[in-house]
């Protein structure tokens, strides 16, 4: 194997490319498949699936179409099982979720996490919660309290569920959760 062959550094540039304000200009309007809205898509797809939860969410593209109708979502995050299958292949990719052979995709957004812990972190060897997370959100906006996963809860009419002030989605549980379990935490 070469020396640079781990994906992590290309896996690492492109989420900051696809996360980054430039990449989706076009994010917070009803609007989609607008010149220049870049990733704001894919930004909006993933915002929505992680505020679901990963135990139960579904991994085909009729069943996932019928939940985003279900919470009445605008603008949907997905129009067809194009998006769906593009998305899903991405989000594998960036560390947001993964493939299990009897589950399919599921939703755990833990090598994304990781990989963004230095940044984080910073020079410290532990961190308050609260800081944590506002650190966490700001890195990666499509997670708890950032500015995509915001706007893209108040699109949601119907949430697949509200955490209470000072609690985490479950998708961010799992993700901490495989953190701890793999001793990066």
């Amino acid at each position: 194997s070469l020396p640079n062959s781990d994906p992590k550094h290309l896996r690492a540039a492109l989420v900051s490319l696809i996360l980054a304000p430039d990449s989706n200009q076009s994010f917070v309007t009803d609007e989609q498949d607008q010149d220049g809205s870049r990733a704001s898509d894919f930004t909006r797809a993933l915002s929505w699936v992680l505020a679901q939860d990963p135990f139960v969410f579904p991994t085909r593209w009729k069943e996932v179409g019928a939940l985003q109708s279900n919470q009445r979502v605008k603008p949907a995050p997905f129009v067809n099982n194009t998006r769906w299958d593009g998305f899903a292949e991405w989000a594998v990719f960036l560390g947001f979720a993964f493939r299990a052979s009897k589950l399919g995709l599921v939703p755990n957004p833990w090598i994304a996490v990781r990989d963004v812990l230095p940044k984080v972190f910073l020079d410290k060897a532990s961190l308050p919660q609260g800081d944590f997370r506002e650190r966490l959100s700001a890195v990666l906006p499509v997670v708890d309290g950032g500015r995509y996963r915001i706007v893209v809860d108040a699109q949601t009419e119907l949430p697949w569920g509200n955490p209470a002030f000072g609690q985490i989605s479950p998708t961010l549980s799992a993700a901490l959760l495989s953190l701890e379990a793999s001793g990066v935490l």
